[in-house]
């Protein structure tokens, strides 16, 4: 009886270890769901190229492009950043809250670009964020921006 006990609770915390390092592993299932986060919330589209797990509590995401759903090209792309290293606090997501310890971007460009054809409309109006239920449950202690370049363009 107790063997059998003990031999549940040894597989249950072998499978949940070895989920755990499948999600902690394959960075095309983070990159997919980063990607998945930040569209949503935004309303415009985010393509990850490369995020990956740095030990407990640390996430670092290269290549981030945040784009302009209606926007054809070149011209849909609103931000480009090389880097982002995120310090998270892993227990308080138990809780149901998103605790930032640190947000580092290097290297970001924004890209405001406004039709020639009509005065006033911009890539950044084609963003639709998604409305806000009140507070947010992400809260962030820390950030910091290093190379921020804007860029502002005209097309036909």
């Amino acid at each position: 009886m107790i063997w059998n006990r003990r031999r549940g609770i040894s597989i249950f915390v072998l499978s949940v270890a070895i989920g755990m390092w499948c999600l902690l592993r394959f960075t095309a299932s983070l990159n997919v769901f980063i990607a998945a986060i930040v569209s949503r919330e935004s309303g415009a589209v985010c393509v990850v190229k490369n995020a990956r797990w740095d030990g407990w509590g640390n996430l670092t995401v290269e290549s981030l492009e945040v784009l302009a759903p209606t926007w054809p090209g070149q011209t849909a792309q609103l931000l480009r950043v090389d880097q982002v290293m995120i310090q998270f606090q892993p227990w308080q997501l138990l809780r149901g809250k998103i605790v930032l310890q640190e947000i580092h971007v290097n290297a970001a460009v924004v890209n405001i670009v406004e039709r020639a054809n009509a005065h006033g409309i911009f890539n950044l109006m084609a963003i639709q964020p998604r409305p806000g239920s009140g507070g947010s449950p992400v809260e962030v202690l820390r950030a910091s921006l290093d190379q921020l370049e804007v860029a502002r363009f005209t097309v036909d």
